[in-house]
């Protein structure tokens, strides 16, 4: 689920934010409307990828619109019950950053990190985790830098993710080159491990079938194409 952040009043709307927000509302609805179509399952990684594709969108939108830089955030606090299921997309703001949108994906579905640092037992050990083309079973856009911030809790929490420029152009969280090529982001099914099963240290969720996933394909422009299952990574 999706909730926008409601901004301090404005003069107004010019005509090209009302298409562009025209233009995410039914790319949204296509996306969602497509996925209820196939079942409870399929649907849900439906409505997870389209909420990625959404926060991409609406990140690169701003960024470009405002000229301030944004960024997607995805949690990576283990212990916060947010892990890898919880997103928020922020812009920068007088020298600090302002929550724009937070997305909750759905039961069962989570964002697959890239390879960076990653808790034990994230992903079913008798699966092979690997896309087509034998690259490895990640999201590309998400392997780099990570940071702490404090999205509705108590606490600063631990994020992965990446930011546009005010050109929309991919750009990392730290002070490292931007991403360059075309990058990946995967959302895919996923159990919650009880806490005695866990090793120290481990996940508190694992990956269980490469074969239920969906994602999205992010050029270093910003611009984004869905892409279907495990054959289309």
């Amino acid at each position: 689920m999706i909730r926008l952040r409601r901004q301090r009043p404005a003069a107004g709307f010019s005509l090209l934010e009302l298409l562009v927000v025209v233009a995410l509302i039914a790319g949204l609805a296509a996306v969602l409307l497509g996925g209820f179509r196939r079942g409870d399952r399929a649907a849900d990684l439906h409505a997870g990828q389209a909420a990625l594709s959404h926060l991409v969108a609406l990140g690169r939108t701003r960024a470009v619109a405002t000229g301030a830089d944004t960024r997607l955030l995805v949690n990576f606090e283990t212990e916060s019950g947010r892990f890898l299921r919880f997103a928020v997309l922020q812009g920068e703001r007088g020298g600090g950053w302002e929550t724009l949108a937070t997305a909750t994906f759905p039961d069962g579905i989570y964002v697959v990190p890239g390879n960076t640092d990653l808790p034990a037992g994230l992903f079913a050990p008798e699966r092979a985790w690997t896309k087509p083309d034998g690259g490895d079973f990640r999201s590309a856009l998400l392997t780099g830098e990570m940071t702490t911030a404090t999205v509705d809790a108590a606490r600063a929490e631990t994020w992965i993710g990446f930011g546009f420029s005010s050109l929309g152009n991919l750009k990392r969280l730290g002070l490292g080159p931007p991403p360059t090529g075309d990058r990946d982001l995967i959302v895919a099914t996923a159990r919650i491990v009880p806490p005695p099963q866990r090793a120290p240290g481990g996940a508190p969720i694992q990956f269980d079938n490469p074969v239920a996933a969906r994602g999205l394909r992010v050029s270093a422009y910003g611009l984004a194409v869905p892409l279907g299952g495990r054959e289309g990574l």
